[in-house]
């Protein structure tokens, strides 16, 4: 799992951090450059959309040649056991699809998450981190591919059927993979990652149930409520009362 330690949507005027590390990862999504970015004395020009993600203990800085850089941070901590040595920068990783694909599924078709809502990102990069941790046995390999999948997908109804072509198995053979691997499902885990990421919807978005139905395309507002009921074991209605009551409690 993954904590969130700090989130930032950011524009720069022209300038240049220093050299720096910290005990933390970093995800940097650019929006806007040109940013040059050092890691050691490697540098490099992600583009727009492109993601850097820095380890911790990683030696590394920011230049930012215009004004009006813009990009997402964030700053977090994991227990995924991820080892690496110098700093991921996507168009020259192998974790590319992975981290682009995971990106593009959440956040497909809304706005970028604000500070509140860093239950969300969590999601996000708790799948990434996961997706990061490398196991070469077919086996592994089939459930990274189907894990990946889902994250794309994030928004869809999906189905194990449609997980089980994506991955290159049969039903049955994903099932029992993932059984091994993972200790659930496949059903399982599609309904818990659509249920994580509906409930903090819930907690951290204006956006009405029908509005979050629709947007994660549920067929209507009924359906949805059910799924909420039996994967995140409350109605949202009363996970929506819960935080209301969170916030107007006295301190």
């Amino acid at each position: 799992m993954v904590n969130v330690i700090y989130y930032a949507h950011d524009v720069r005027v022209k300038a240049s951090s220093t050299q720096h590390e910290h005990d933390y990862w970093q995800l940097e999504i650019i929006v806007r450059g040109p940013i040059a970015f050092y890691s050691g004395e490697r540098k490099t020009y992600p583009i727009i959309g492109q993601v850097i993600l820095i380890p911790p203990e990683c030696s590394h800085r920011f230049c930012y040649e215009e004004d009006g850089c813009e990009y997402y941070s964030i700053k977090f901590e994991s227990n995924s056991g991820v080892s690496v040595d110098e700093a991921i920068f996507l168009p020259d990783s192998g974790n590319e699809a992975v981290l682009s694909k995971s990106l593009k599924g959440y956040l497909a078709d809304r706005d970028f998450l604000s500070g509140k809502d860093a239950p969300v990102v969590e999601t996000l990069i708790d799948g990434i981190m996961k997706q990061l941790v490398v196991d070469d046995t077919e086996e592994c390999q089939a459930v990274s591919v189907a894990m990946e999948y889902v994250a794309a997908n994030i928004l869809s109804q999906l189905t194990v059927t449609e997980l089980a072509a994506a991955s290159g198995c049969s039903t049955s053979g994903l099932t029992r993979k993932f059984g091994e691997h993972t200790g659930i499902s496949p059903k399982e885990y599609i309904d818990r990652e659509r249920g994580s990421l509906l409930k903090s919807y819930l907690q951290h978005s204006s956006l009405s149930q029908m509005a979050i139905a629709e947007k994660m395309n549920f067929p209507d507002v009924y359906t949805f409520a059910k799924f909420c009921k039996r994967v995140n074991g409350e109605s949202p209605g009363a996970i929506r009362k819960a935080v209301y009551k969170k916030i107007d409690r006295p301190d």
